[in-house]
């Protein structure tokens, strides 16, 4: 057992659930990185390049935001659920960004559980 920031991590049952397939492993990670790296590197992100005004800037965040917020719903309820975390931080997110991130309480369609 290992505690990490508080949290009782049990190693040797995370390698036993992920060392036995690690196909389905790195299939996930290529699926979170084929969403999460092009918000990353898109030119058009706000933090890539200084706005030429504050409503250009705003936009920019918005147009931003609601990538993040497709990405999140694309990788599934544990990301959609770490966005609606996010949705009412507004200590840590900036306000154009949580009125998209808000659509992820709202407006996602129910997980079929099958």
């Amino acid at each position: 057992r290992v505690l990490h920031h508080g949290i009782d991590v049990r190693v040797s049952l995370l390698a036993a659930i992920y060392g036995s397939r690690p196909t389905a492993v790195l299939r996930r990670l290529a699926s979170v990185a084929s969403e999460l790296l092009p918000l990353a590197a898109d030119p058009g992100a706000p933090f890539r390049s200084p706005p030429a005004s504050d409503a250009e800037a705003s936009r920019l965040r918005g147009e931003f935001a609601a990538r993040v917020t497709s990405a999140l719903t694309a990788l599934g309820p544990a990301y959609v659920k770490a966005g609606q975390q996010l949705s009412i931080r507004p200590d840590l997110v900036p306000a154009e960004a949580l009125r998209e991130l808000s659509r992820l309480r709202d407006g996602v369609d129910p997980i079929d559980d099958d």
